[in-house]
């Protein structure tokens, strides 16, 4: 059974992920704010929408219109929250939202490394 990949950014800097992605034998959901993204030639499903937007957009966009991803990838783009999230909403394994949200959050970083004693 093929797998499916939800990957967020369509862009050129996401490219090369997408092709060996593809290379895997993967389908693709690819994700983008431009209608003109190259990611999209070789995406099986494309959603217009902002990789840094609201997650639950995304997620409606895809509902009963691509195959339920296997999991959700960021490519080229610091969105591991939104990634997180969309996840968590489809019950795919990932980043907790808490901890992705975290990852982007320097200042959270700093006092949660300050508070272990590190």
């Amino acid at each position: 059974m093929t797998k499916t990949l939800l990957c967020l950014k369509g862009d050129e800097e996401a490219l090369p992920i997408l092709e060996c992605a593809k290379e895997l034998g993967l389908r693709l959901i690819v994700v983008d704010p431009d209608p003109n993204a190259v990611g999209f030639g070789i995406a099986d499903y494309k959603v217009v929408a902002d990789h840094y937007g609201d997650p639950l957009d995304i997620i409606d966009q895809i509902a009963g219109r691509t195959p339920v991803p296997d999991g959700v990838l960021c490519c080229a783009c610091d969105a591991p929250h939104t990634a997180a999230a969309i996840a968590h909403g489809l019950g795919l394994p990932g980043l907790s939202p808490v901890a992705a949200e975290r990852s982007v959050d320097k200042h959270a970083q700093i006092l949660g490394l300050q508070n272990a004693g590190l």
